[in-house]
């Protein structure tokens, strides 16, 4: 990342916190400067303003995303989106021995069981298990095929604080305000693990953050995917490979457990009166002649003087990301190739961010 100063960086954080309050807050902020934190709010917003990030309403009270504002807070959200998916190295046991048990004949982790090298969200951050997320990134960004990218990571960690609710403190502004918040940033910056401490010898220390970034994005799919109902087992890999081979998973690979057959896909449920498989637009029961309301909870029942009144369950596409990413104009990504470079660095990527707030 270029060098920038102190000063800047702060005043970058302030005018991306003040970009997300605006979309939070219905894309408007009033200007109000009854306290020394509103003060520092529509001052940032005033410069914004200036800057073509925010427009005025059409009135004197209010500001909005500008176009351009429109852009950057998206590109920050595709920042936070692409890192997300790196989440799994927030917790690596460093230097962790794999059991027998865990392992096949090769060494790999077998497919049915959760990589025991990637913690869980309590786990304690120590020696033998650290944060290896901004060490990936720049990881990766040293490699990428098209040569060394760069990538803010001030965005990124600040980018997180904020989706994970810091603007709800009430001491938010005082904190950003007064630099707190770009010191406890700062911190995490200048503390983090870095990929080439992984080894002295560079080549290996390479190796070393191949093999873990593969095991990650495997360990990923796993534990966002499907699980055994009877042993628990997760079944990410299995549904990959027999999809692969146009077939479908139908028992358990680990402890046998056959799956109920696959649900016609028109079907939405039962008739909770007679128990007829009900079909997507149907208006009513073939069985009882019940009339169909999806308006009404799932399950009921209710009994008019003439007509029986059910409900099924309607059907909804199932998608792994949600969060209103439609609202900053960003289509999320899915998730990475293991045995192949992500496209972190593609356009609206990990770029210098900061660089377009000025």
């Amino acid at each position: 990342m270029p060098a920038r100063t102190d000063k800047k960086t702060r005043d970058f954080l302030a005018r991306l916190a003040v970009l997300y309050r605006v979309q939070r807050d219905v894309e408007k902020i009033g200007v109000l400067a009854n306290n020394t934190d509103q003060r520092f709010v529509e001052d940032v917003a005033n410069r914004m303003l200036a800057d073509g990030l925010l427009e005025r309403d059409g009135t004197s009270e209010h500001m909005r995303l500008s176009q351009q504002g429109r852009k950057v807070l998206g590109e920050m959200v595709s920042v936070f989106d692409r890192t997300i998916q790196l989440n799994v190295f927030s917790r690596v046991y460093i230097g962790m021995d794999l059991s027998d048990s865990d392992t096949d004949s090769e060494g790999r982790v077998l497919p049915e069981v959760y990589d025991p090298r990637f913690g869980g969200p309590d786990d304690p951050t120590g020696d033998d298990c650290v944060d290896m997320r901004l060490a990936m990134l720049h990881y990766l960004a040293e490699i990428h095929p098209d040569g060394p990218q760069e990538f803010d990571p001030y965005a990124v960690v600040f980018l997180e604080k904020l989706m994970d609710g810091e603007l709800e403190s009430p001491t938010f502004w005082q904190n950003l305000r007064v630099g707190a918040v770009f010191r406890d940033i700062k911190d995490i910056i200048d503390t983090a693990k870095t990929w080439r401490s992984m080894h002295e010898d560079e080549d290996t220390a390479r190796e070393y953050m191949d093999g873990l970034y593969r095991a990650g994005m495997i360990e990923m799919r796993k534990r966002e995917g499907s699980v055994c109902s009877n042993c628990e087992a997760p079944l990410a890999i299995f549904e990959e490979e027999t999809r692969a081979r146009g077939e479908t998973l139908d028992a358990c690979p680990d402890c046998g457990h056959v799956f109920a057959p696959p649900q016609d896909e028109d079907v939405v449920g039962d008739c909770p009166a007679c128990g007829v498989e009900i079909h997507r637009g149907q208006s009513q029961c073939y069985g009882c002649g019940a009339r169909i309301n999806y308006a009404l909870p799932a399950g009921t029942v209710e009994h008019g003087t003439q007509t029986t009144t059910t409900v099924v369950e309607a059907t909804e596409e199932d998608y792994a990301w949600s969060g209103g990413y439609a609202a900053y104009g960003y289509s999320p990504v899915c998730y990475y190739d293991p045995y192949g470079y992500p496209g972190l660095f593609a356009a609206g990527g990990l770029v210098v961010v900061g660089a377009i707030l000025f």
